[in-house]
């Protein structure tokens, strides 16, 4: 929540044929409109994991809803992109919001990549600097 208001979480159960149990938990606050949602799976494992490919072909493919589980790889060979198990958890959501979901997480973790070489190269600098000074005063 951004606004640190009392919100509203509701949760249900759902099992999923040949899967197992699912809970999704929705959060919503009425006074600054923020939403969010999990998935979490119950239950046992299912016995045999299965792999399934969706094609988008045409943009009302992006609406079609899906459930990934926090052990499941997402696979986008046409853009190279490769999601390992457990970085995005469990989402219920549709091919679109997984595609923006990740291109989210891309983006932090860009950015926090951007931040740890700009650290590295100041800390290299002084390192630098404190040499080049140790040298002069020689």
């Amino acid at each position: 929540m951004n606004c640190h208001q009392m919100g509203v979480t509701r949760m249900c159960t759902c099992t999923i044929p040949y899967f197992k149990e699912i809970i999704i938990m929705a959060f919503t606050c009425d006074n600054c409109l923020h939403r969010a949602t999990e998935v979490k799976t119950g239950g046992g494992v299912s016995e045999l994991g299965r792999r399934y490919t969706i094609k988008v072909n045409k943009p009302e493919d992006l609406n079609r809803d899906l459930f990934k589980s926090e052990s499941s790889e997402i696979e986008i060979p046409e853009i190279g992109c490769t999601v390992v198990r457990g970085s995005l958890g469990g989402v219920f959501s549709t091919v679109e919001g997984l595609l923006e979901k990740v291109n989210l997480i891309y983006h932090r973790c860009l950015k926090l990549f951007r931040a740890t070489i700009l650290l590295l190269v100041i800390v290299l600098m002084s390192t630098i600097n404190l040499t080049s000074k140790n040298l002069l005063t020689s």
